[in-house]
Order: C-alpha cells, then structure tokens, then sequence
C-alpha cells in the first residue's frame, strides 16, 4: 500500500481518538498509552502514536532537541536535504517548535522511534498535502546513523 496523506491522517486521527481506529483498521490495543524515558530519566507517557513493523511515530518534543542538532549538523545526514551550512542550537530550537505544532494537515512532522529499544533515530514528514488529490510531498531523516541501512526509513504503515 502507497503511503498518502489521507492515510498517515487516518491513522494519526485514530491513534487520537480510538473510537475512530476501527475505520482506520487498527486493533484497539494501539491506543494505548505507550511509555518512554525522557533525556532526564523520566517516564513519559505517549497517546498520539502510529506504530509501523520497525517503528513508532510520535509528536516531537523540545526534549528532542540535542539529538536534532547533533544530525542537523552531520554533513552526511542532511546531505541530501539541502542543509548546506550549520545550524545553531537557536535555529534548531526554532525549527522544532515549529515542527511540534505541525501534527495535522496540510503538514505533519513527526519523531521516529524504534519499537524495539524506543530510541528517537529520526523524523518523517508529510508536506503539502493536498486531500483532494491523495498527495503529498514525504520527508524521512534517519538522524542516528547506527539504523542507517537497516530498513528503518523504509519500514512500510500497511495496517496497525
């Protein structure tokens, strides 16, 4: 199945409201409350996630933010995004705020995280997205190059 943005919309929708998860074809059990620990050692609690084979989608969080400036700055990680020059942390800091609040159409920035260990390795993004058409512009950044090569970034979101 073709990712589009009407699907990745459904599924963000059901993984918010689990009354809607049967119409996206997700088993209830995806909705639950899934944790993690933050940078500071403090459990976190997620609602709002997609689970794929490999990975996990969820809201970016300020907590992110060393991560993403450490792959923003990597030549080889944004070397073929167009990231031509460093960014500064307040750059960064920016961007990610920005980026936390793009959680529905017409753009959806979400975190990657390993089902298995529950790492951050990366971020997904659904740009211009044009519902009428069932289009949209797909942006996958693999950040932690230990999952490069691994199939992370091309994990398929057939069903939950």
């Amino acid at each position: 199945m073709l990712i589009t943005a009407g699907y990745i919309a459904r599924l963000y929708a059901a993984s918010i409201y689990p009354r809607s998860l049967y119409a996206a074809g997700c088993s209830s059990s995806r909705a639950e409350t899934a944790t993690r620990t933050s940078c500071f050692g403090q459990a976190i609690a997620f609602k709002n996630m997609i689970d794929g084979k490999l990975v996990r989608l969820r809201p970016i969080e300020l907590n992110d933010l060393e991560r993403y400036i450490d792959w923003v700055n990597d030549p080889e990680v944004v070397r073929y995004q167009g990231a031509r020059y460093p960014w500064s942390r307040v750059a960064e800091e920016d961007w990610l705020k920005e980026a936390m609040r793009k959680t529905s159409p017409p753009e959806i920035i979400l975190a990657i995280d390993t089902l298995a260990e529950g790492l951050h390795i990366g971020s997904v993004g659904l740009h211009e997205i044009h519902r009428e058409n069932r289009k949209a512009v797909l942006g996958i950044m693999i950040g932690d190059k230990t999952f490069w090569d691994r199939g992370y970034g091309r994990t398929r979101y057939e069903r939950c």
